[in-house]
C-alpha cells in the first residue's frame, strides 16, 4: 500500500512514522520550504504517550519530556479549587503524563521518520478520487497517487474540504496566547498551575530545560482589531482587574 501524506505537523509525522513502521510506502507533502520552530508547548497524555512508545520513541521522549507531580487549579484570587495527583494517574492509566515544547516534539517525531520520502515547499491545492487511488495536486504542478491520500494540513485543510465540503471553522469566542519563558524561580520545577475567574484562564506548565509553558485566554470577539501596542498591549488590558 502507498500512502500520501499532506501537512507535516505533529499528526502528520505520527502518521508517517505509523504507516512507515507497518511498511507501507510514504510520501510526506509539507507547503512549507523548511520546517522550524513548531508553535510553544502541549500537554502528552498517557494516550498519545502509549503510542509514541509503541513506536520505540521512549527514551527519546523521556529526554525531551518533564515529569508533572502535580496541577493545582485556583481562583483568580489565588483561591484553591482542586488538586490533581499526576501520580496516580498515571498509574491507573499506564503511561505518564509529559508537558513538551512543540518544537522538540516535532524535531524528535522528524529524527524518525524517513527523510527522502518528505518534500518540503509543496503545496496542496486540490485531490482528486477515482475507483483504484487518490491523487494530491500541488501549486508548482507536481502530482502523488497513492492507494490513499491522508490530510494533516491544519485548520484550513484543503483535504478536509474535498471529502466534507466548505466548512467554515467556529471561533470559541476565547483568544489564547502561548509562549514559553525561562522559570526563574516562577513556580516549583514539577508543578503545573491553572487559575480560572472573571472569563479568563491562565495556565502555567513545566518544561524540561528549566523552562515554562504558559497559556492565557480571555473572552474576546471575532475580528476585534489589536490596540496600539499590539498583542502585549491587549493581554495587559485583558488581565487588569
Amino acid at each position: 500500500m502507498k500512502v500520501i501524506i499532506v501537512g507535516a505537523g505533529i499528526g502528520g509525522l505520527t502518521t508517517h512514522l505509523v504507516c512507515q513502521r507497518a511498511g507501507f510506502a510514504v510520501e510526506h507533502y509539507e507547503r512549507q520550504p523548511h520546517l522550524g520552530p513548531a508553535g510553544a508547548g502541549i500537554v502528552l497524555w498517557p494516550n498519545g504517550v502509549k503510542v509514541l512508545l509503541a513506536l520505540g520513541l521512549g527514551e527519546q521522549l523521556r529526554q525531551i519530556g518533564h515529569n508533572l507531580d502535580r496541577v493545582v487549579t485556583r481562583t483568580h484570587q489565588g483561591e484553591p479549587l482542586s488538586e490533581m495527583t499526576v501520580g496516580e494517574l498515571e498509574r491507573r492509566l499506564g503511561a505518564p503524563v509529559y508537558p513538551v515544547s512543540r518544537t522538540d516534539l516535532q524535531a524528535l517525531l522528524l529524527g524518525a521518520v524517513a527523510p527522502e520520502a518528505l518534500h518540503l515547499g509543496a503545496r496542496c491545492v486540490r485531490v482528486e478520487q477515482t475507483a483504484s487511488d487518490a491523487t494530491a495536486h500541488f501549486e508548482d504542478g507536481r502530482t502523488a497517487a497513492g492507494d490513499l491520500v491522508v490530510g494533516a494540513d491544519g485548520i484550513h485543510s484543503v483535504i478536509r474540504r474535498a471529502v466534507v465540503g466548505e466548512v467554515e471553522p467556529r471561533y470559541s469566542g476565547m483568544a489564547n496566547w502561548v509562549g514559553i519563558i525561562a522559570n526563574d524561580g516562577l513556580q516549583p520545577e514539577h508543578t503545573g498551575f491553572e487559575f480560572l475567574g472573571e472569563g479568563k484562564r491562565c495556565g502555567l506548565l513545566p518544561l524540561a530545560g528549566n523552562r515554562l509553558y504558559f497559556g492565557f485566554a480571555g473572552a474576546t470577539d471575532k475580528g476585534d482589531a489589536l490596540p496600539r501596542g499590539g498583542r502585549r498591549r491587549q493581554l495587559r488590558e485583558l488581565s487588569a482587574p
